[in-house]
């Protein structure tokens, strides 16, 4: 079965138009190539049908329950490789589809050192075999991608880093995401979480998407 695109977001992000910014951009390019859920905990009641809502509960560090309830879901429903994201990540599709994330079980960008685990921001894949781990593994308020990394290294399964996934956060790293020129880097995930010097603004979704097509398309 086609892999599967979890985005992790709230009631509070989708009134802030953060779900309107992906629809206006790589959703409505490139939905049709890949199966997708915005993903909720409890407090959200009424699903659409590209909502998934799981028992689980609010809350940032929470988000470990949600994931956990959520990679259960996917296996349940025969899903190959699951991808973990948020409501402020861009994604190329083509050029996420022909990488090589279904040759690994856990696939993303590792945090700079002296950190181990994988930034949870621009996505992170996980195989049948590793969401099995999750599913089995201890949950305790933790972030949701240091949690990840935790239990499946625990279980002998080592990330595989891949510097096509950029997070905003990584100052080390610069990445002109509203520059069509930077895409010559062959990114494909985009956390767009801090730009501009202030929080998230959903605009930057699209700037990204538009720079991304300026430079790709003929």
């Amino acid at each position: 079965m086609n892999p599967l695109i979890f985005i992790l977001t709230s009631e509070a992000d989708k009134a802030k138009g953060y779900h309107d910014a992906i629809y206006d951009t790589w959703l409505t390019e490139w939905g049709a190539l890949i199966d997708y859920k915005f993903l909720f905990s409890r407090e959200h009641t009424a699903a659409a049908d590209d909502e998934l809502v799981v028992d689980a509960p609010l809350g940032y560090m929470e988000a470990v329950y949600v994931v956990q309830e959520a990679v259960r879901w996917a296996l349940h429903n025969k899903y190959e490789n699951v991808c973990i994201a948020t409501s402020d990540t861009y994604f190329a599709i083509p050029r996420m589809l022909a990488s090589d994330f279904k040759e690994h079980d856990f696939v993303g960008l590792r945090c700079n050192p002296p950190y181990f685990h994988v930034t949870g921001g621009p996505g992170y894949w996980l195989s049948r075999h590793a969401c099995r781990v999750l599913i089995q593994a201890r949950t305790y308020l933790e972030y949701q991608d240091l949690w990840a990394s935790r239990e499946l290294q625990k279980a002998g399964i080592e990330l595989w880093s891949d510097t096509r996934y950029w997070d905003s956060h990584d100052v080390t790293r610069p990445f002109l995401y509203n520059d069509p020129q930077a895409w010559d880097t062959g990114i494909f995930a985009v956390h767009l979480g801090f730009q501009k010097g202030r929080v998230y603004d959903p605009e930057c979704m699209r700037e990204c998407h538009h720079a991304y097509l300026a430079r790709t398309l003929p």
